[in-house]
């Protein structure tokens, strides 16, 4: 339990504190966004809980804001994992169907990670760095405020970005559709295929042929 109150933290908020809030009284220091629940699920119009305010639990779906570097880590960790499944292109498959089947769901999943990261990475400019930045500077025009309002505006609390945008969501909504489909057959076939191993599966390996005679 902490020894201070919100009481004082909004006082010395002061004009920043009295602004009215979403989801508690101290949205100006975080208004728990971005995150799946109060972002993309009332985007998509689906029922957020919990309905009272101020809200009395802080989910868990908070989507935190990925530096470029972490950004690209994440690209190259999903394609090398979505490239994986074609070292079985040639694996051994009890009909012809599911290998071929195998090959397209193993094509699929890389063809949709690409395409996610294609439609992710302009959205990710005109969120963060590009975008709305570069608009605001050379379309709109600038008013300086008067000297008392400065204090006011630089204080105002950080306005998320948009998300998700209109176009990422319904151009995402699809790919991850079919990457779903396509993840699925894999998981099903790597159970199945089971069924009908080859003849090298049952044979014992002869663990002391790998270990040097010194």
């Amino acid at each position: 339990e902490l020894p201070v109150t919100m009481v004082p933290v909004l006082r010395r908020a002061s004009r920043i504190a009295a602004r009215p809030y979403r989801q508690t009284p101290l949205d100006f220091v975080d208004d728990l966004k971005p995150s799946w629940a109060l972002n993309v699920q009332t985007f998509m119009k689906m029922p957020v809980g919990p309905s009272e305010r101020p809200i009395q639990r802080i989910g868990d779906t908070w989507l935190p804001w990925l530096t470029w570097t972490e950004r690209t880590c994440l690209c190259l960790a999903t394609m090398v994992y979505s490239a994986i499944h074609l070292s079985g292109w040639n694996f051994h498959f009890p009909t012809r169907t599911e290998q071929i089947l195998w090959r397209v769901s193993s094509l699929i999943l890389l063809g949709a990670t690409s395409v996610f990261w294609l439609l992710k990475c302009p959205a990710i400019i005109w969120r963060h760095h590009g975008g709305q930045e570069l608009f605001v500077r050379f379309f709109t025009r600038k008013s300086n405020p008067p000297a008392s309002q400065q204090k006011c505006l630089h204080e105002t609390p950080f306005e998320p970005r948009e998300l998700p945008l209109v176009w990422e969501f319904w151009g995402i909504f699809p790919v991850a559709f079919i990457y779903a489909l396509a993840r699925f057959y894999i998981v099903v076939e790597s159970i199945l295929s089971l069924r009908s191993l080859p003849l090298t599966a049952y044979l014992t390996v002869d663990g002391s042929s790998f270990i040097p005679n010194i």
